[in-house]
């Protein structure tokens, strides 16, 4: 049923293959009562977590001990790592009236952290060729308030990869995050270069990358939340 009312339908589900559904409930069915914030009384749930964000890292090249969390969604992802970059930013460097820089065709998730965290958010327009944010733009932007900068990979709207490459030097030269939103093609641009598309770098193997966004229920083959 699921097919039908979803066909012609974009971004709404990503595996409807019947086996890996059968898999998936028979997994749920074990876990559905669990509670993980009690971490004491479901330990086991607690080493699974760990486990994903391990492999996660692992998958993105960090290069040391990787620390993360198992969210609700990508829009969860999201919100966590930004009021990461908020705290370090007014802990580290001092900032109370701290901005992300965020381009246009970035996911929305990014506007509701800045409203509920109390961020500034700074849109910068995309090139309207290529529909990739344009560096210069971003850097033209940073000032002494700016905790965190943001690139897609790829952005929903276009399926557009950001310059991950001039943003990390732009991260580094200011001291500042970058956050990569891999929500959608966290598991797939990783391989890619395995299947013959090597892409620019995009992941913690660039100095500048402080936080990558993931989600597991798009081509990770797992439920939403």
């Amino acid at each position: 049923w699921y097919q039908r009312r979803v066909r012609g339908c974009s971004g709404t589900i990503y595996c409807a293959e019947n086996d890996k559904n059968e898999l998936l409930s028979e997994v749920y069915k074990k876990y559905c009562w669990s509670n993980p914030l009690h971490v004491e009384c479901f330990k086991d749930v607690r080493k699974m977590e760990a486990e994903i964000v391990a492999m996660c890292g692992k998958l993105f090249h960090h290069p040391d001990r990787v620390y993360g969390s198992v969210t609700s969604g990508g829009t969860e992802s999201i919100l966590m790592s930004m009021k990461t970059h908020r705290d370090w930013g007014r802990e580290v460097k001092g900032i109370n009236n701290p901005n992300i820089i965020v381009p246009k065709t970035a996911h929305p998730a990014f506007d509701k952290a800045a409203a509920y965290f109390k961020i500034h958010i700074i849109h910068i327009e995309v090139d309207p060729v290529t529909y990739a944010v344009n560096p210069a733009d971003v850097a033209r932007a940073v000032n002494s308030n700016t905790v965190c900068i943001v690139g897609s990979a790829p952005q929903y709207p276009h399926g557009i990869m950001d310059d991950f490459v001039s943003l990390s030097e732009i991260a580094v030269r200011h001291d500042i995050g970058l956050h990569v939103d891999a929500c959608l093609g966290g598991f797939l641009i990783p391989f890619m270069e395995e299947a013959g598309f090597p892409l620019p770098l995009f992941d913690f193997r660039l100095p500048g990358v402080t936080a990558v966004s993931i989600d597991t229920h798009k081509y990770g083959y797992t439920y939403k939340g």
